[in-house]
């Protein structure tokens, strides 16, 4: 149960941040892959997916006035 309510309680503050900074929903979805990617494996995976998902990526990070994954990071736990 502890596990679900803080997978809603980031969901949540997924949405809020993103309605914030007019993100789309698929850049709702890249956000949320980057916050839970908790191990570096998961983290290279993510950097290292198809075009789409990188231009998805860089398009968060000028919505966010951010320019890498630490600093998406630091704002996103900052709002």
């Amino acid at each position: 149960a502890e596990s679900a309510r803080s997978g809603d309680d980031l969901a949540s503050r997924v949405v809020i941040y993103a309605d914030a900074r007019k993100l789309s929903r698929r850049e709702q979805e890249v956000l949320t892959l980057v916050l839970k990617a908790t191990t570096p494996k998961h983290r290279q995976r993510v950097g290292h997916q198809p075009g789409t998902v990188k231009a998805h990526l860089h398009r968060i990070y000028v919505k966010s006035g951010v320019s890498n994954r630490d600093d998406l990071i630091d704002a996103f736990w900052r709002s």
